[in-house]
């Protein structure tokens, strides 16, 4: 069954294989490599530009009857990829050995090294050491296809570290902001992160020799992230980039001490995506009445009924003249909250509004609904002055007829104060009008007399 975390406490556990041994027990190593200042000082990697020469280093020999357990173990590590090393952004697959100080393979797992000091030289950026892999698959914002990245990590030597990315651009962010990253601490603590600057949940406390399964999905604008086969995050953001996947270990400054994850199984849309076609999802406004309402008014209180066929309503987002509003993740779907009343539906000046909600669900597909409010003018909208004065009526209009008894020189304006109509009788027919808010002007014996 799958578990949606909703808590509002960060700090949640997962179960985790633990080996019972030490992590420098996964594996053995053979040779040596050399110390970064020694690279540097002797320019064995360029500065400022990126290597095709690359650097070798020791062997590592995964210990793989111990490290490739689980439901990943069996898979073929992804060939459809390249890595991105300190000296080089794009590594082909053809010359991942000349670069074998940073990265490896072993059997179906992928060894991910870092070492003391070491630091991005490809190009002018500070800081930044890194060895990912990356998907070549990239895919489109907001297309209803689902792609998917599994495998399973194990934690040989913590440091600072990013270790995996959904990677692109949000909207009006460039640079490669990333849309999630799962991280890790130094002392081994394991997290996700939203990319929002605030919003962090540990799943994995202490976790050298330890290792966790990961399953991402992601459809360019909604991603599922799964710990050990539960659903541990959902979000939705807009992206004007094109989307792919990243894994490996991605550190924000100079490394402190060595550092050493294995992946297992990393794999790239691993089987087939169901072919089934989605059912859009439609939606309704609670109350899909047309609301009139006067200027000045202190509550509007708006609540959406999405619908799914597969039972999967991603969010819904409420829009006023085409404006966006605000998205809702989560049940009740509504604005202007009764209990909790905000600004964000107040404030409409007289005239005829259009309000707008669209339903998007996990695959990306959408459907809307609408409805008209139409906001009065207290000095402009009276229906009966006094018993034997003017009135108009019906009002609002069905069918475009006004009557006004014992009244002539009818004139009639839109909302804009362009006059649309002027009739000499005392019944005026509107339904060549479009729909929408208008004054009428006539005279009586009293003079003119505006609604």
């Amino acid at each position: 069954m799958k578990t949606l975390i909703k808590s509002s406490t960060f700090l949640l556990f997962f179960c985790a294989y633990s080996f019972g041994i030490n992590a420098q027990e996964l594996y053995t190593k053979s040779g040596s490599d050399q110390p970064w200042e020694t690279i540097i000082k002797n320019k064995q990697i360029p500065v400022g530009s990126n290597s095709t020469k690359g650097i070798t280093g020791s062997t590592i020999n995964v210990k793989n009857e111990l490290v490739e357990k689980g439901p990943y173990a069996n898979q073929a590590i992804e060939s459809n990829i390249a890595i991105h090393t300190v000296g080089n952004g794009t590594i082909p697959r053809q010359d991942f050995d000349k670069w074998s100080r940073w990265y490896q393979e072993d059997g179906n797992t992928q060894i991910f090294r870092l070492h003391k000091g070491e630091y991005n030289v490809r190009n002018s950026r500070q800081g930044a050491p890194r060895i990912e892999a990356e998907s070549k698959l990239t895919w489109d914002e907001g297309g209803n296809k689902w792609h998917e990245w599994v495998g399973t990590y194990t934690i040989v030597k913590a440091h600072e570290a990013s270790l995996f990315q959904i990677f692109a651009d949000p909207v009006g962010v460039r640079g490669g902001t990333g849309i999630m990253m799962i991280e890790m601490r130094d002392n081994g603590d394991v997290f996700w992160n939203k990319r929002d600057g605030q919003v962090r949940k540990t799943f994995l406390t202490n976790a050298e020799g330890k290792s966790f399964d990961v399953r991402v999905r992601d459809n360019g604008y909604t991603y599922e992230l799964y710990i050990n086969g539960e659903l541990f995050e959902t979000n939705s953001i807009k992206r004007e980039s094109r989307t792919h996947f990243r894994w490996g270990m991605y550190s924000g400054d100079n490394m402190k001490h060595e550092a050493m994850i294995f992946v297992t199984g990393a794999t790239v849309d691993p089987q087939e995506i169901p072919t089934t076609p989605n059912q859009a999802p439609t939606v309704s406004f609670e109350n899909p009445t047309d609301i009139e309402i006067e200027e000045g008014y202190t509550s509007l209180y708006i609540k959406a009924n999405p619908q799914d066929p597969e039972g999967k309503v991603s969010n819904v987002t409420l829009f006023i003249d085409d404006k966006e509003i605000r998205t809702e993740s989560n049940a009740p779907y509504e604005w202007g909250h009764n209990d909790q009343l905000r600004p964000e539906t107040l404030g409409l000046t007289p005239g005829e509004h259009t309000l707008k909600v669209v339903v998007r669900d996990e695959q990306g597909a959408t459907g809307e609904s609408t409805m008209i409010i139409t906001v009065l003018d207290p000095s402009l909208s009276v229906r009966d002055f006094t018993k034997n004065s003017l009135v108009l009526y019906p009002n609002p209009s069905k069918n475009g007829i006004f009557n006004l008894p014992n009244t002539e020189n009818i004139t009639v304006f839109d909302s804009y104060g362009k006059m649309v109509l002027k009739d000499f009788t005392n019944t005026i027919n509107l339904s060549g009008l479009s729909k929408g808010l208008y004054f009428v002007s006539t005279e009586k014996a009293s003079g003119k007399i505006m609604y």
